[in-house]
C-alpha cells in the first residue's frame, strides 16, 4: 500500500470515529426524550414518589437501572468505531449484576424467608414485562440507525449492546412508576426484559449491521 493511500484510510477512519460519537450522543438525547414523552403519556410517576425516594430499596432500584444504562452505553458509544478496544468497557457491564447480587443477599438477610417468594413475584409484574421493552423501542431503533453509519466489527454484538442500552433507558423510566421495590422483584423481572430486548437487538444487528 502506498503511503498516500494509508494516509487517506487513516483520515477516513478518524472522521468516522468522530462522526459516530457525535451522532450517537445526539441519538441518545433524542431517544430519551421520545421515551420520556411516551412514559408520561402511558403511565407517569408513581403516586407515592416523594415517599419512595426516601427509601433505600427504591433508590437502589433507580441506581441499578441507571448503572445498566451507563455501562451498556459506554460500550455502545465506541462499538461502532473501527478498531476500538472494548475489553475494559465490557468489564463495566459486570458492575450492575454484581450490585444486584449484593442487594439480593442483603434482602435475604433482613427479610424473613416466608416473604421471599411474594417479594420476588410482586403484585403486578405484567406491566414490567410490557412497558420496559415498549419504552426501549425508540432508543433501539435510533441506536441501530447510528450503528449503520459506523463500522461495528461484530454486528450481532453491536445490536445486542444497543438492545441492552435501550432496555436500560426503558427500565430507568419504568422504575419511577413501578411500586415493586424489592431486590427480589428486581432480580427476576427486570433482567427478563433486558434479555428480551438484548436478543431483539442481537437479531436486528445481525441482519442490518453487516458490512
Amino acid at each position: 500500500m502506498k503511503t498516500d493511500d494509508l494516509i487517506v484510510l487513516l483520515s477516513n477512519d478518524a472522521r468516522l470515529k468522530a462522526r459516530y460519537g457525535i451522532v450517537m450522543a445526539a441519538a441518545s438525547v433524542v431517544s430519551v426524550a421520545i421515551s420520556t414523552i411516551l412514559f408520561f403519556s402511558l403511565m407517569g410517576v408513581r403516586l407515592d414518589f416523594m415517599t419512595a425516594i426516601e427509601t433505600a430499596r427504591f433508590l437502589f432500584k433507580l441506581a441499578f437501572t441507571v448503572a445498566v444504562t451507563v455501562a451498556a452505553g459506554a460500550v455502545l458509544s465506541w462499538i461502532g468505531r473501527p478498531g476500538s478496544h472494548l475489553t475494559r468497557r465490557y468489564l463495566l457491564m459486570l458492575i450492575p449484576p454484581a450490585l444486584l447480587v449484593l442487594a439480593v443477599a442483603l434482602e435475604m438477610v433482613v427479610m424473613p424467608m416466608p416473604t421471599w417468594y411474594g417479594r420476588m413475584i410482586g403484585h403486578d409484574a405484567l406491566p414490567c414485562i410490557i412497558y420496559i421493552p415498549l419504552l426501549a423501542i425508540a432508543p433501539l431503533g435510533l441506536f441501530l440507525l447510528v450503528l449503520r453509519q459506523g463500522a461495528p466489527e461484530n454486528a450481532g454484538m453491536a445490536g445486542a449492546v444497543a438492545g441492552l442500552t435501550a432496555a436500560g433507558v426503558g427500565s430507568v423510566l419504568f422504575a419511577i412508576h413501578c411500586d415493586n421495590d424489592s431486590p427480589f422483584f428486581l432480580a427476576l423481572w427486570y433482567p427478563l426484559t433486558f434479555a428480551f430486548t438484548t436478543a431483539a437487538g442481537y437479531v436486528s444487528g445481525s441482519r442490518w449491521l453487516r458490512w
